[in-house]
């Protein structure tokens, strides 16, 4: 919806679909860090709720890039982005559970998912840039040639 709104008024494709939602993102990270350092219990919550809101606040940006790609290819493009998302949700509770057996310190994986934040930050922001693919760019043919 942000996204969306951006467009509207007038902001590039790329400012509305890639960089704004990276904002959100790098906007978020100090709660996320604040919120695990914190030792206010009321605290801590207020900051996760404003990170989740900030975090929350990105995803329609990033679930609009596959559509602005290829409108043909959107559900091709969203699992990928699905798959490769999903990866974070297999290995970061192992690695959370790796960090604090090793340290035992449970802020670890938390601020270890605020550097993965900004991460997506640098990599959202800097690279991304939603231009519509052309069909004979990926199609198998046009793939085949480029291998040889």
């Amino acid at each position: 919806m942000l996204s969306d709104i951006l467009l509207r008024r007038g902001f590039s494709t790329r400012f509305a679909r890639a960089q704004g939602p990276a904002l959100c993102i790098i906007l978020g990270v100090p709660f996320l860090v604040t919120a695990v350092l914190v030792p206010s219990g009321a605290l801590a919550i207020s900051c996760f709720a404003i990170y989740l809101f900030a975090i929350t606040s990105s995803t329609g940006g990033y679930w609009a890039v596959p559509l602005e790609l290829n409108p043909k290819l959107v559900g091709a493009i969203s699992g990928v982005m699905t798959g490769a998302g999903n990866l974070g949700g297999v290995f970061g509770p192992i690695s959370a559970g790796y960090f604090f057996k090793a340290t035992g310190n449970w802020a670890l994986p938390f601020l270890v998912a605020a550097g993965f934040a900004v991460l997506a930050f640098l990599i959202f922001f800097f690279l991304v840039d939603p231009k519509p693919l052309g069909d004979a760019a990926l199609s198998a043919p046009a793939i085949q040639e480029k291998a040889a």
